[in-house]
C-alpha cells in the first residue's frame, strides 16, 4: 500500500509574522491539492488497470454507442436511445448511479440527440385521459456525474458504476504517522503527516464503460 507524505517547514520569523489562520489555510490547501491529485490517479487506474494491483483494464465492460444505436456514430450525434440502453445494459448486476467523465463528455451527454425536453416529455398528471407507459422494473435513473480534469480519462468515454459494489478502499493504519521536529540550526520547525491507502475495483461487473 502506497504511503503519501505531506509536510511543511516554517522559520521562527515566519511563525511570528503569520497568523494561525493563515498557517492552517495554507496547509489545508496543500492537503486538498495532494488529495485531488491522488484521486486522479485512482480514477485513471479504474479504467486502464494497475499492474501492481493485478488489475486489468475494463475492456470486457466497454461498449460503443453505435452498438446500442446504429445512428449514434460519433460524439456529435450521440443519441438518447444509446444513452438509455447503456444505462439499462446489464442492469441485473450494475445499476449505474454514478458516471465519471471529462467536461466534453458530460456536455455530449447533456446535449444528446433526442433528449426529452419540457416540450417533448410525456405528462403523467392525468393518467385516465392520457395513458402513458410506466416501467416498473426500469432499474435506472439519472445518475450523478463526476467530472475529471482533462487527460485523466480518454476522450469521449463514460465510466458508469454501481457505487454499492464498484469500489474498495483500503487504509493502512500502520502508515499513519505525524511528527514535528525542531530545527535549531535553521531556527525553524517542520512537521509531516503520512498516510497510506489504495482504491481498486471490487467487482468488475459493477462497471460499464461507454465510448461515443
Amino acid at each position: 500500500i502506497n504511503t503519501h507524505s505531506i509536510g511543511m517547514m516554517i522559520s521562527d520569523d515566519a511563525k511570528q509574522a503569520a497568523t494561525i489562520d493563515l498557517f492552517a489555510l495554507s496547509f489545508t490547501r496543500l492537503i486538498e491539492s495532494e488529495t485531488l491529485e491522488a484521486m486522479d490517479g485512482y480514477l485513471n487506474k479504474l479504467l486502464t488497470g494497475d499492474v501492481d494491483m493485478g488489475q486489468g483494464t475494463l475492456a470486457a465492460q466497454t461498449v460503443t454507442a453505435s452498438s446500442l444505436d446504429p445512428a449514434s456514430t460519433t460524439a456529435a450525434n450521440f443519441t438518447h436511445k444509446a444513452y438509455v440502453k447503456w444505462l439499462r445494459k446489464n442492469n441485473r448486476k450494475c445499476h449505474i448511479d454514478y458516471v465519471i467523465c471529462d467536461t466534453d463528455a458530460y456536455l455530449t451527454v447533456t446535449g444528446r440527440v433526442g433528449r426529452p425536453t419540457v416540450l417533448t416529455a410525456e405528462e403523467f398528471s392525468n393518467i385516465s385521459l392520457n395513458p402513458n407507459r410506466m416501467v416498473v422494473n426500469a432499474r435506472m435513473g439519472e445518475p450523478h456525474f463526476f467530472i475529471t480534469e482533462p487527460g485523466v480519462l480518454p476522450a469521449n468515454t463514460l465510466i458508469g458504476l454501481d457505487s454499492r459494489y464498484a469500489l474498495h478502499r483500503v487504509t493502512n493504519l500502520s502508515a499513519n504517522y505525524e511528527a514535528t521536529e525542531r530545527l535549531l540550526m535553521q531556527k525553524g520547525e517542520q512537521f509531516r503527516i503520512d498516510s497510506g491507502e489504495i482504491v481498486y475495483r471490487l467487482f468488475d461487473d459493477a462497471f460499464s464503460v461507454l465510448t461515443f
